[in-house]
């Protein structure tokens, strides 16, 4: 239950808060569509060399709060696939690769206005 804290520019009395982000691994899935095997393997090895072993990115998550990190971008696996319709002179085809990634990011929590604590009473 860690809490950040930003200097609030609306009010000289109090902060701004928020509880510590919970990270979570997002999947999500690119598809390129090509005709021709050489096609798609061009952009194929135009993607690949900027995973290794992966593309991190750093994000002004929270602009109020002064929160930036690193977020780094997996790709896990390329299928390709090649799919064929009629006859073979006449044969139409569509090469298909399907980039599987995994973003390590981030879910933060509201940001709230707290008091500042003005005074203090130390009994001894």
């Amino acid at each position: 239950n860690n809490k950040n804290f930003a200097v609030n520019p609306n009010s000289a009395d109090s902060v701004l808060s928020q509880y510590n982000p919970v990270p979570y691994n997002f999947n999500y899935q690119l598809t390129a569509y090509t005709r021709t095997i050489e096609d798609a393997t061009q952009i194929v090895e135009q993607i690949l060399p900027y995973f290794t072993p992966d593309f991190s990115i750093r994000v002004n998550l929270v602009q109020e709060m002064g929160i930036v990190k690193t977020v780094p971008i997996l790709l896990d696996k390329v299928t390709p696939s090649i799919e064929s319709e009629g006859a073979f002179d006449s044969e139409v085809r569509v090469v298909m690769f399907t980039f599987d990634f995994t973003i390590k990011a981030f879910i933060f929590g509201g940001i709230k206005s707290d008091n500042l604590i003005t005074n203090s009473d130390i009994f001894l």
